[in-house]
């Protein structure tokens, strides 16, 4: 059994209006695996606003020996008639995803591509602009302690970061010119 949101109404008037708009969003769900399929905005007329559809691969096509829950396969976001975006996912033995693509229209897509270490970690991202980032973990395989990545006019740009080791917030980077940004948090 899951506990799931069903619909959510929203009452909204603007400032300096007197008129108030009511929005719904309702929500649908796998009945075996809690996974939203389906959200849909509607506005004070019951008309659909925006939907989005979502399908999940099939968990059997995973390794037996991992629970793998919400794995996406692909979004598709309507205004009730035109489709307005649509993105498509792809995911490796472990479940980690490896590919995304964006389609901006019947034509045009946009692609990132994720390689992942024995723990998971994220090892190299290639954007949607074809550069490929680079990532080094600390000796416990856990913070990222460096991002690098091809630059045309300057060779390998690269960035390295200092965690603080009990909440993983970085405390610092520094890129190769030198330049290092300090962060502090609130306790």
């Amino acid at each position: 059994n899951f506990v799931s949101l069903t619909s959510k109404t929203e009452t909204l008037t603007e400032p300096g209006e007197t008129t108030t708009r009511r929005y719904v969003t309702t929500y649908g769900y796998d009945v075996d695996t809690g996974n939203l399929l389906t959200e849909t905005l509607y506005d004070k007329n019951d008309a659909v606003l925006l939907q989005s559809t979502s399908t999940y691969f099939d968990e059997s096509s995973f390794s037996a020996d991992l629970m793998i829950r919400n794995r996406l396969e692909a979004q598709t976001t309507t205004d009730g008639a035109t489709t307005l975006s649509k993105a498509q996912y792809a995911y490796d033995t472990s479940g980690n995803l490896t590919d995304e693509t964006h389609y901006a229209d019947a034509t045009t897509t946009y692609s990132l591509h994720k390689t992942h270490d024995s723990f998971g970690n994220v090892e190299t991202v290639t954007g949607y602009d074809g550069v490929m980032h680079t990532f080094t973990y600390d000796s416990d395989g856990v913070f990222v302690v460096s991002d690098s990545a091809p630059v045309a006019s300057a060779g390998t740009y690269t960035k390295t970061f200092e965690h603080d080791r009990f909440s993983g917030s970085i405390t610092n980077a520094t890129d190769n010119s030198g330049m290092q940004t300090q962060s502090t948090y609130d306790d």
